[in-house]
């Protein structure tokens, strides 16, 4: 029986190992490479960019012939009679005579008739025709640069939600390590008060400010767990995947130079997208204005057909035909005209949203000056203040572990040094969403 149980138990363990996966280290690189392949949103935005593809080629095959083709068997389960009167004649019947009338019916069907044709027809001149191709091109150029657009935010989006998840990391590694100091002092109290070298209000205060930290551990832990959470989704990692992130708050980028209006707006693909878009509209102007213009199509058929009482190919007709179509628009009761009508306030609404888009640019960039000056001051104070708190609370440790601090004067000089370390994180996490929005506001991502 024993045997059998330490059986179970290995097999269990076996099991337990098997089941258990590789930590996957992500630094921010290979986050983002891992966002390219699997991100569910470029794949979306992709889409479009085939979308535009499909549009072309459809625009295309307006200008190119077309070739129909079709066949028939038809079986005619009577028959169906074609009448005609025949006249005689007086002068065949005698002068006397008056002329007679013979109605005759002849069968025009068989049993069996077949029937196929072939047409090819070709557009010769028509204005939308023209328009569509050129609006085909226009609207793949739009896509391209939505797409661009769409690219640009999501991966910005990544690096922001990597390093907010760092942050969390950090915050979560502090308060474990606030906990940490904070048992350890309490077993320290508790020896010396055991010892009888403190009091029993010392020790006290040295359990309730360990106990007071514990929950800050649980709820940083759940913010962090949260947040890789959303990082193994954007990267399209399994949920049961174990992850852990690699990077530190440590030397951020400088302040970056601010190019002039105009080269940023080259570089935006928003807003060159709401370019396109407009001279999208535009063409769609001069479509509408086509309804006014004639068009012409020509055509070639082909069509062959063979009648039989039995299942034969005779009686056969073969027939060759080429016609033209002139299409006129007459009156059409004033639609086209609205439609041109329409399609122009629409390209005038486009050229009103451009210099919105231009403006709203233009104070985007002026907030995001301001915000990384207010994070680059920001860093340089709380550096200085997590330099002066971590001094001080190594003074105040010392003192307490020789009796001339009280748990009081250590819980707040514990606080002052946590809060000075999560202020020097949130500093250069601020900076560093501010310079991610800085990339994004320039139309590029930096290197």
């Amino acid at each position: 029986m024993k045997f059998f149980i330490k059986l179970l138990f290995l097999l269990s363990f076996s099991f337990t190992l098997a089941q258990e996966k590789p930590t996957v280290v992500l630094d921010l690189d290979g986050f983002l490479e891992r966002v390219k392949e699997n991100s569910t949103d470029l794949k979306l935005v992709a889409k479009e960019l085939e979308t535009a593809e499909a549009n072309k080629k459809e625009a295309y095959s307006t200008a190119l012939p077309k070739i129909f083709s079709q066949g028939g068997y038809t079986r005619n389960l009577t028959d169906y009679f074609s009448f005609m009167d025949f006249d005689i004649p007086p002068i065949q019947l005698g002068e006397d005579m008056t002329p007679l009338t013979f109605p005759e019916k002849f069968k025009v069907n068989y049993h069996n008739q077949f029937e196929f044709n072939t047409s090819l027809q070709q557009t010769l001149f028509s204005a939308q025709v023209g328009n569509a191709i050129t609006a085909s091109k226009q609207y793949a150029r739009m896509t391209e640069k939505y797409y661009d657009a769409g690219f640009l935010q999501i991966m910005v989006g990544a690096k922001k939600l990597f390093y907010q998840s760092l942050l969390l990391k950090k915050v979560f590694e502090v308060n474990q390590k606030s906990e940490a100091n904070a048992r350890e002092n309490y077993k320290m109290t508790q020896n010396r008060f055991e010892a009888g070298t403190v009091s029993e209000l010392a020790l006290y205060q040295a359990e309730v400010n360990w106990r007071n930290t514990i929950p800050n551990v649980t709820q940083a832990r759940k913010n962090f767990e949260l947040a890789l959470n959303n990082i193994k989704e954007m990267a399209g990692i399994d949920l049961n995947e174990v992850i852990e992130l690699a990077g530190e708050f440590e030397n951020p980028p400088a302040m970056p130079d601010f190019p002039d209006l105009e080269n940023i707006l080259e570089l935006r693909p928003d807003y060159n997208a709401l370019k396109w878009q407009s001279k999208l509209l535009k063409t769609n102007i001069n479509a509408q204005k086509s309804g006014f213009f004639p068009s012409l199509a020509g055509n070639i058929t082909y069509a062959y057909s063979s009648m039989s009482d039995d299942f034969k190919l005779e009686r056969e007709n073969n027939l060759w035909m080429i016609g033209l179509n002139l299409s006129i628009p007459i009156w059409t009761g004033g639609y086209t005209g609205a439609q041109v009508q329409k399609a122009q306030i629409n390209y005038d609404k486009s050229q009103i949203e451009l210099v919105k888009k231009e403006d709203a640019i233009a104070k985007e960039l002026e907030n995001i000056k301001l915000k990384l000056a207010e994070a680059e001051m920001r860093i340089a104070s709380a550096g200085s203040t997590l330099k002066t708190a971590e001094k001080g609370y190594s003074i105040a440790r010392t003192s307490a572990e020789n009796g001339l601090a009280t748990q009081l004067e250590l819980k707040d000089a514990r606080l002052l040094f946590n809060q000075a370390e999560l202020g020097y994180y949130a500093a250069v996490c601020d900076y560093l969403v501010a310079y991610f929005d800085y990339e994004l506001a320039i139309g590029k991502m930096i290197e």
